[in-house]
């Protein structure tokens, strides 16, 4: 995965909103702001017809969010996901891009 200037955040928020959403802890702050910029992102994908980016973000992102990332971690679910989804994996980490652009756009941060 190439890095862009937000893919670090973005990955982390998508990570600590699967882990707090299992936990049912209520946060405020930015934490909460991030929350609701991933909530939207989810919803905006799904209305938007694209449920296979929606199926990226919480094959590589969700699972195992309460465990630390380790080295292939990402690398290895995004293969595992391309497999089911008959994908490049190319194309998988396009769609995580696209969603981490969107959670950019509306968590208000800069590219």
């Amino acid at each position: 995965m190439k890095k862009d200037r937000i893919r670090d955040y973005a990955t982390a928020a998508f990570r600590d909103y699967a882990r707090r959403l299992n936990s049912g802890v209520d946060v405020s702050g930015t934490a909460a702001e991030d929350d609701e910029a991933v909530r939207k992102t989810l919803q905006y994908f799904k209305l938007e017809g694209k449920p296979y980016i929606v199926g990226a973000i919480e094959a590589v992102y969700f699972c195992g969010a309460s465990e630390p990332l380790r080295i292939c971690n990402i690398s290895r679910r995004v293969s595992r996901y391309a497999l089911e989804q008959f994908a490049d994996e190319s194309t998988v980490y396009r769609w995580l891009k696209e969603a981490r652009r969107k959670f950019a756009e509306y968590r208000g941060l800069t590219l």
